[in-house]
């Protein structure tokens, strides 16, 4: 969780009752990076200086994205910052006197906002795909009126997906496809999937008709060097905004993208902040490979309470 904090600084010539175009100073600065239990990559923080706090915050974030709507969930602006901004972690804004929606996402790698005109989004969706990297979000509604201070904690919004292959990768495969999608599974022919977005102004995920909206599966390249070898560790990011329970299909191709083999992993209980690991053999049906599925193991890389997962 990273905590920051928004303030308005009141001007001079600030009136009980503002005109509708006088503008108000905004800053939003990170005061405090604070975690009392171990994260997923296995660090401790603990820090109340300011600028011990935005130091550790480049350590989870390379991209902070601020966005705010009015009341008709209109933006109305939007400032980005990279770890390359000397300002990074501290925004400084002006907004006339109103209500507005504040939406606050930090990601490790870049993330689009913006939408689909088809599907009558403009500027309130933020996307990811696989492999993906952290990702923080929040939101909160202010009341411009006078001077405020709002302290705003960014929840992580991602879980942590590790499936390692255990037994040996044949030469015929040039590609390893993994995909979380729905539980149950769904029907064959039937476009469904683990929503890829987040609705800005409100913190839900849009899914549209058509298959837009979903995750889309990840290929993981299998070069040459790897053929043969064992215990192929391929990880990725999935957004997940509330504990959900998915399937994860996990397929070998060929070089043109035919299914070699394939394991639909069900019943796989997934939660942002935690690590899931799926563990076990992908070949075990081809003529002369090795039988039997294992067990999912915790690592303790992440947080204690990883979930496990038997497949």
């Amino acid at each position: 969780m990273i905590s920051v904090i928004l303030f308005a600084c009141k001007k001079d010539n600030f009136t009980t009752q503002p005109n509708k175009d006088q503008k108000f100073p905004v800053r939003i600065a990170i005061e405090r990076f604070t975690q009392t239990s171990e994260d997923f990559d296995g660090r401790k923080k603990s820090s109340t200086n300011a600028k011990d706090a935005a130091d550790s915050l480049a350590d989870y974030i390379q991209h902070l994205y601020y966005l705010v709507y009015n009341n008709s969930n209109t933006l109305v602006k939007r400032i980005n910052q990279t770890t390359a901004d000397s300002s990074f972690g501290l925004i400084q804004d002006s907004l006339a006197a109103g209500h507005y929606t504040i939406a606050l996402v930090g990601s490790k790698n870049e993330t689009y906002i913006g939408g689909d005109p088809l599907f009558h989004f403009q500027d309130e969706l933020a996307f990811f795909d696989f492999p993906g990297g952290d990702v923080f979000y929040k939101k909160t509604g202010i009341d411009v009126t006078d001077s405020i201070a709002i302290a705003v904690n960014m929840d992580r919004v991602v879980s942590k997906l590790k499936v390692q292959i255990q037994d040996a990768i044949p030469t015929s495969v040039k590609n390893i496809s993994i995909q979380p999608t729905t539980y149950p599974l769904p029907p064959e022919g039937v476009n469904a999937g683990i929503a890829n977005n987040i609705l800005l102004y409100s913190g839900t995920s849009s899914a549209f008709s058509g298959g837009a909206g979903f995750y889309s599966p990840y290929y993981f390249p299998v070069p040459d060097s790897l053929h043969g070898t064992t215990n192929l560790a391929i990880e990725m990011y999935v957004l997940i905004l509330s504990p959900a329970t998915i399937s994860v299909i996990i397929r070998s191709l060929d070089a043109s993208y035919g299914t070699i083999t394939e394991k639909d992993v069900t019943q796989v209980n997934i939660q942002s902040g935690k690590k899931t690991v799926l563990k076990g053999n992908l070949f075990s049906d081809l003529p002369g490979e090795g039988k039997g599925v294992h067990v999912g193991l915790n690592d303790p890389g992440w947080s204690n309470d990883s979930t496990l997962v038997n497949f």
